[in-house]
């Protein structure tokens, strides 16, 4: 007898949509663990903006959302299941570029007046996807938004059921090949709708090139190896996919090309030895093939690095995904110090509170790192000396970061530590910064709080060369981006190197709200269009340092200084008297707690700006820290 196979190839994006739909609802007696409750519901919301109305957010779609019509927090959005009904878990798919700094709270009701807390966000915010399990029966579920940087906008909410009324039969899934599900039988079943296997494993070593397994929702205890067979090709990879709330506790390793994974959750992780440094390049997944990517993923508390990509692999992409508490680094593009893996795309995604050297360990060429937010350094005075950096890149030519955002990098640090936004210390040639936040003014715990370590306020440094290798080059372009901080201890940027080493710097459109930089180690400097808090030293007025059409804002403490005589003539603000008033040039330069200490600032320029039009036609970037085009003549500054 054959067997019909229901087979429709997705790729990655939209088998994320695709997905919802793979479990087939329970009769409507009953309500199946799992079940989606929330689509289609009547929804309110504190507000909304246009045509992004509340219902956009549970109509089963993610190209629609809702958006708040105000740029004020809190606002609320509350779906009516209709009767209480006893509810397991809500996922939430936020706007990436907005919700790396939002926080929110999940509360349940059955009266819409007595509100319990289900989950409290309020100081993890994620990007993304944001997966939360609650418990509780309730009538009605709000997802209230706690801080936002811009007006709410959410894609979808989804909440689903925690539990069944009768037995649930084996679920019902198509558009795939393969169907696994935790009431299956790797022995007795085949692998299809009716009758799937029991472990993701076995269906890894059955699956055959450009097949479609589907997971079903469950916890999965295994570490599943993908064999080299086992991948697809180009016009039709290998995929796997996973129904909502599917865990695979301790990963993946995958060793096959063209091949996609989708929407699993890994936690709490093989057991690894713990220590940072040792686990370094030992992933939760693995990728040992090439041309595979990874959506959706969700991985957090576990003793390794999230994703590790081997030496000389290519073309990974790694998308939509949340990173929490892992034991090391958050992502890895290498297996030893001078290797590395090419063309990786990260996007779209956040890494919070790593506990190894860094968030992303960008090794290999052609690197992109794209919309991406590190938050938190590691956790717990057992630390030692690990670093905790946000992206350090080394042994690289032609990566770029973009879009992403590096902040509060300090938790429990002790002297030996040196935490920065952006490191590099060994051959690096065009690399390229662009539209980037990084740093932070938010004040360091006390030695007290702090457990007697000596604190230190992070970053250490925003962007750190040094000390750069013997005989080693780097150079990269800062442009269009906010450097945020304090100053003294939290320098902007830092160069120093070996004998041999040599480094090129160059600086352009960006608003320093920190330090200035320190560029007495750079071979050649080209600053130009920069708006800085501090004034700015020339080392030593060297010759390989060419500064114009810059803005200096000048510090109190600073009446004493000079900038040298060779900074450029069209800059403004050259002496510590004819200093440009901050207020006169932003919307709101506050960086106080009332702005979240920065996060919240607004350093877009206000309407005739004293700096409007005075920036170098010949080296501002075509676009500005938004992406909008910069008019003509440009303005100075990360902000057009």
């Amino acid at each position: 007898m054959t067997r019909r196979v229901h087979r429709l190839w997705l790729s990655p994006a939209a088998a994320i949509v695709a997905v919802m739909g793979l479990i087939a609802l329970a009769p409507p007696d009953s309500i199946a663990v799992g079940t989606l409750l929330s689509k289609g519901r009547p929804v309110t919301a504190s507000s909304s903006y246009g045509g992004r109305p509340p219902r956009a957010a549970n109509d089963g779609s993610l190209s629609t959302y809702w958006m708040a019509a105000g740029r004020t927090a809190p606002q609320r959005w509350t779906v009516d299941l209709g009767s209480s009904k006893s509810i397991g878990r809500v996922i939430v798919d936020w706007r990436k570029a907005d919700c790396l700094r939002c926080s929110y709270q999940i509360l349940g009701s059955n009266d819409r007046s007595d509100w319990t807390l289900l989950a409290d966000r309020r100081a993890d915010a994620t990007t993304g996807r944001t997966s939360d399990q609650v418990s509780g029966a309730y009538r009605f579920v709000r997802l209230k938004v706690l801080t936002t940087p811009g007006r709410a906008r959410i894609y979808e909410v989804r909440v689903y059921a925690a539990a069944s009324v009768t037995p649930t039969p084996a679920p019902t899934l198509i558009v795939a090949d393969h169907y696994v599900a935790k009431n299956g039988d790797d022995l007795s079943g085949d692998g299809s709708a009716g009758s799937p296997w029991r472990t993701v494993q076995k269906a890894a070593d059955s699956v055959a090139a450009g097949e479609v397994v589907a997971v079903g929702a469950g916890v999965y205890d295994e570490r599943v190896t993908i064999p080299v067979r086992a991948g697809g090709t180009a016009a039709r990879p290998t995929q796997f996919i996973a129904g909502d709330a599917v865990v695979v506790r301790r990963g993946f390793v995958v060793n096959a090309d063209y091949t996609s994974l989708t929407g699993f959750e890994v936690t709490p992780g093989a057991a690894f030895t713990g220590d940072p440094d040792a686990d370094l390049h030992r992933g939760q997944v693995q990728v040992n093939g090439s041309h595979d990517t990874f959506a959706g993923f969700t991985i957090h508390d576990t003793p390794g690095s999230g994703f590790v990509v081997n030496d000389d692999r290519t073309h990974t992409t790694i998308r939509d995904f949340t990173i929490r508490r892992v034991g090391s680094s958050g992502i890895v593009t290498a297996t030893s110090n001078a290797g590395g893996a090419d063309h990786t795309t990260i996007l779209n995604g956040t890494i919070a509170h790593h506990r190894g050297w860094s968030g992303i360990q960008l090794t290999g060429d052609y690197n992109v790192v794209d919309t991406v937010t590190i938050v938190g350094g590691p956790s717990g005075t057992s630390a030692g000396g690990i670093d905790g950096d946000g992206i350090r890149v080394n042994y690289s030519t032609g990566s770029v970061i973009r879009n992403t955002v590096i902040r509060d990098l300090w938790e429990w640090y002790n002297n030996s530590q040196h935490t920065d936004c952006i490191q590099m210390w060994a051959s690096v040639r065009d690399l390229l910064i662009d539209r980037c936040t990084l740093g932070t003014w938010e004040p360091g715990p006390t030695s007290a709080e702090r457990g007697g370590l000596a604190q230190e306020i992070g970053p250490s440094q925003i962007i750190m060369c040094g000390t750069v290798k013997p005989n080693s080059h780097v150079d990269f372009t800062l442009q269009n981006s906010l450097l945020l901080g304090q100053g003294g201890s939290s320098a902007s940027i830092v160069t120093a190197k070996d004998s041999g080493a040599t480094i090129a710097v160059r600086l352009l459109n960006n608003t320093f709200w920190s330090s200035s930089p320190l560029l007495d180690a750079a071979d050649s400097a080209l600053l130009r269009n920069n708006i800085f808090r501090c004034f700015y030293l020339d080392p030593a007025g060297k010759s390989g340092v060419d500064s114009d059409y810059n803005v200096f804002c000048w510090l109190p403490s600073e009446r004493q200084n000079a900038l040298p005589a060779s900074e450029g003539p069209h800059s403004l603000g050259r002496t510590y008297g004819t200093r440009v008033d901050p207020l006169a040039l932003f919307v709101n330069p506050d960086v106080s707690a009332a702005t979240g200490y920065g996060r919240t600032a607004d350093f877009r320029l206000r309407p005739m700006s004293p700096v409007e039009g005075r920036a170098d036609r010949v080296s501002a970037p075509p676009y500005d820290i938004t992406g909008s085009g910069r008019s003509d003549p440009p303005d100075i500054g990360a902000y057009d």
